[in-house]
């Protein structure tokens, strides 16, 4: 898991440093998340990257649209986790936004596909003007999960 967050944040980190896109719409962040089903007494782990673009900006309020990937860490194992979704984020304070995230999502784990419609609230805080940590908690079909994140805009 070190291994593979430390390639996250290498990446966040390079693209951070390139002036590609400069209006800053764009945005990727480096996520770790622990989920807990109600059916199951095992709890699992994700590691993933989303990628998102604001297609409202209205400050204080923003709208964007994200796709997610993940695959599972640990001994339960999650062999994918894709999602697509829009995200409503405002700003409260300089450098600290909430947001609430609504989508659908799909999991394969030991051969079995299930999809459904989940939700996640956060809070970010941007340590520079491009590159930000959150943390959220999430639901969907039946299970619900913590996470922490880094991400990047560009």
């Amino acid at each position: 898991m070190a291994k593979a967050l430390k390639t996250i944040l290498s990446a966040l980190l390079l693209i951070s440093s390139s002036n590609v896109l400069a209006d800053n719409s764009w945005y990727a962040e480096g996520n770790y998340g622990r989920w807990s089903p109600e059916y199951s007494d095992y709890d699992f782990e994700l590691v993933g990257l989303t990628v998102g673009k604001d297609i409202v900006m209205v400050k204080p309020i923003g709208v964007a649209i994200e796709a997610s990937l993940a695959t599972g860490i640990g001994s339960f194992r999650i062999d994918s986790y894709s999602a697509i979704g829009l995200k409503l984020t405002t700003n409260i304070a300089p450098g600290f936004n909430l947001f609430a995230t609504g989508g659908y999502g799909r999991v394969r784990a030991y051969g079995v596909e299930d999809s459904g419609f989940g939700w996640n609230v956060g809070a970010q805080v941007f340590f520079t003007n491009r590159v930000y940590g959150n943390i959220s908690y999430s639901e969907e079909d039946g299970t619900n999960g913590v996470g922490v994140g880094v991400g990047v805009r560009f």
